[in-house]
């Protein structure tokens, strides 16, 4: 049976820590294993190769909002297909 976990975090910092947020998680994804810890609990993620990515920014007046989202998933429990495909023209 899968085990759902959740960690959350929300924080005001300053440009410079958020870098280091951001150092933090490229490491961790080029290695293939993120690990988050706060004094509420920690979570352990272990990328796949392949991860959907998406984007997106709003900008009005002087306020500014960036979201990135990153998903996967686990090998072992979504197999890759090997559906045959057929192309014509």
């Amino acid at each position: 049976m899968t085990k759902n976990e959740i960690f959350e975090h929300d924080s005001l910092e300053d440009r410079q820590s958020i870098g280091k947020y951001f150092q933090a998680l490229t490491e961790g994804l080029e290695k293939g294993q993120l690990k988050f810890n706060s004094e509420r609990g920690s979570i352990e993620l272990c990328p796949g190769s392949l991860i959907e990515f998406s984007i997106k920014v709003h900008k009005r007046d002087n306020s500014g909002r960036l979201s990135i989202h990153l998903s996967w998933k686990d090998p072992k429990d979504n197999p890759l297909k090997k559906d045959k495909i057929i192309i014509s023209s």
